[in-house]
């Protein structure tokens, strides 16, 4: 049932990406960008003619914003990245950061991308956010037809509806005692006993209670605040993610600031009880010198993006992850740095510090590649999520899926980069017009994801490349180089940089050879099936690129045709005479030892045993090569 639904979803979105396309803008700027009068930081109190139109493209991790940015028809002058861990200049393979090779074909100039330091002068995620907003005003102001890429929301927040208004980090003490204030929140955390490792939400909740009492207690950094804010930050420290020591760490931080009147709207007296709450949403008003023509790439199907996701962070760690972390805790102290939390870093930082280390540990590295996949995906739920609640961004549907040619991925984005090319052009009532347009790409786009979202209860995770191979043997007599701790960093575990090149050739070695061990061919074969044994199975192998293989497969049933139904008639002489045969044929996808269906239910594995080889499927049935010996035997 579900896959009748996805399948008439994705068509459905497919008829309106064809009526996008061809629908002509009905109205189109007047007055080129170069046209208008621009502004620098110098010059924000003139009269402006007309707000510089500004394309903004985001969406969730895999989902191919950069190549739509690239395919614009009318070409960008400048591609501001919108990533919050690309801008830091020593990670690499973490964030995705485009290859120079990349860059130099695309033929676009690109910025901040690798402009920040690991570690910024305060050492704050906040201070390197409102770095990025203003470098991004001044680089819209300087430049006409800018595109801002990325999928960083608060980023992308913060140019549509103004920076909030939040106090930075201050670490030179109130002007008042002179006390540190990052320290004192730091000795109270510490004495408030965190332990990231054995806590339950309960425990949580119950440790983020004794960090307030300890730090307003008489004489401590909140001794002075009033009840009813003691009340309002309890509550904020509550809802604090579990184990998210720098959001709490920050939230005390602004109410430390804002209670002593540094910050806007703050309480002003010593007490600060009387300027009103300590958290009221304060922005500073968005920057009008800017028209946003904001767009949400979207996946058309949540499921096949999701499957695409835990591909990509095998992936990932296959080009070098973990060594690429280890490298960064013991050279650039990364544990300790803002960006320690962004996704894919923070679990590997995890996964190397851990207790009770052991070399080769396959277990422990297969729940942190869990843990990765698990995240990434949750991450890229809640940017759909959240962006579905924006009523004034344009969700633009984009077909992503595992397996698909570069033809084919070229094709699913250039069409979505058409549809952002005519939305882009129209004037600022006909974008109204077609945000709200419950027939519109826009209306339809986001009611299917949300539709989506109760199907995605039944997702299973898979392995690609990595965790399906068998036998894994640790490596021996490698020559790794000696460890070397940056200073400050000695909660790392000593082992980090060992334990990082060693998973790196442990999975370079065991996953090069499970996919080398497998050639594509030996699928092209004609197959008894176990459960049907009176109907045909057959796979042709078509190689579409250099290592883009297709299966082509073809057979006969007594059932409904088509993948992806179930075959409620069984294959017996006596149904083939009443029945009669149906033919079907489909197209899947081979990767390794895996050949794939293509509808996001059916897999199997290249298999054998005493006697047969063939294809075992993910519910247990066979498909036995006939005479037992395979095309490339």
């Amino acid at each position: 049932m579900h896959s009748a639904v996805r399948l008439i979803s994705i068509s459905t979105l497919i008829m309106m990406i064809m009526m996008m396309m061809c629908r002509p803008a009905l109205a189109f700027r007047a007055v080129g960008n170069a046209g208008r009068r621009r502004f620098s930081g110098s010059n924000v109190n003139k009269v402006h003619l007309e707000a510089q139109r500004v394309t903004l493209i985001t969406g969730p991790t895999s989902v191919g914003k950069t190549q739509v940015s690239v395919s614009l028809a009318r070409k960008p002058s400048l591609i501001v990245s919108a990533d919050s861990v690309q801008v830091y200049e020593e990670l690499t393979i973490g964030a995705n950061k485009p290859t120079e090779e990349e860059l130099r074909g695309w033929g676009i100039p690109h910025e901040l991308i690798g402009v920040m330091p690991l570690h910024p002068a305060d050492d704050l995620e906040s201070s390197t956010a409102a770095s990025w907003y203003n470098e991004t005003v001044r680089l819209l102001a300087d430049n006409s037809d800018v595109v801002v890429c990325g999928g960083s929301s608060m980023y992308v927040d913060w140019l549509l509806n103004g920076m909030p208004n939040a106090p930075g980090w201050s670490n030179k003490g109130d002007k008042g005692g002179g006390e540190d204030w990052q320290v004192a929140i730091d000795e109270g955390v510490e004495e408030a006993g965190w332990d990231r490792n054995n806590q339950s939400d309960v425990e949580w909740v119950e440790f983020t209670d004794r960090v307030l009492d300890i730090l307003t207690r008489e004489g401590g950094v909140l001794g002075t605040l009033d009840q009813g804010l003691r009340t309002e930050l309890r509550a904020k420290l509550n809802a604090v993610t579990k184990n998210d020591l720098y959001r709490l760490k920050r939230a005390v931080q602004v109410a430390v600031s804002r209670a002593k009147g540094e910050g806007e709207g703050g309480g002003g007296e010593e007490g600060g009880g009387s300027g009103g709450v300590l958290f009221a949403n304060r922005r500073k008003e968005r920057d009008e010198k800017f028209d946003f023509r904001p767009f949400f790439l979207c996946p058309a199907s949540r499921r096949e993006h999701f499957h695409l996701i835990d591909e990509r962070c095998e992936k990932m760690i296959l080009r070098g992850l973990v060594d690429e972390v280890g490298r960064l805790v013991v050279d650039y102290d990364l544990a300790n740095a803002p960006v320690s939390r962004a996704i894919g870093y923070r679990q590997t930082i995890d996964y190397l510090r851990r207790e009770g280390f052991q070399r080769g540990d396959i277990k422990a590295f297969k729940e942190y590649l869990g843990k990765f996949k698990a995240a990434t995906r949750q991450y890229a739920k809640q940017q759909m999520q959240w962006w579905r609640r924006n009523e004034d961004i344009m969700f633009v549907p984009v077909d992503v899926r595992r397996g698909m040619s570069k033809a084919e991925v070229d094709e699913s984005l250039g069409a979505a980069a058409k549809i952002i090319d005519r939305l882009r052009e129209v004037e600022a009532e006909e974008w109204k017009s077609e945000l709200a347009d419950d027939n519109g790409v826009n209306k339809v786009t986001r009611a299917i994801n949300l539709e989506q979202g109760g199907q995605m209860r039944t997702f299973q995770s898979r392995s690609y490349f990595i965790v399906r191979v068998q036998g894994w043997k640790m490596p021996t007599n490698i020559n790794l180089p000696t460890p070397r701790m940056a200073t400050g960093s000695s909660q790392i575990n000593k082992h980090a940089a060992v334990v990082a090149l060693t998973a790196s050739v442990i999975l370079g070695s065991c996953s090069g050879a499970a996919m080398a061990a497998v050639p594509p061919s030996r699928f092209e074969n004609s197959y008894d099936d176990q459960l049907h044994p009176l109907c045909e199975r057959n796979i042709k192998v078509v190689k579409i690129g250099k290592n883009d293989f297709r299966a082509k497969f073809s057979g006969t049933d007594t059932g409904p045709p088509g993948i992806g139904q179930k075959i409620q008639i069984d294959c017996s002489a006596e149904n083939i005479e009443k029945y009669k045969l149906r033919e079907w044929e489909f197209d899947g996808v081979i990767n390794g030892d895996k050949i794939d269906a293509g509808d996001g239910v059916h897999e199997g594995f290249w298999s054998s045993g005493e006697g047969w080889s063939g294809i075992r499927w993910a519910d247990g049935n066979r498909w036995i090569v006939k005479d037992g010996k395979s095309v490339a035997d």
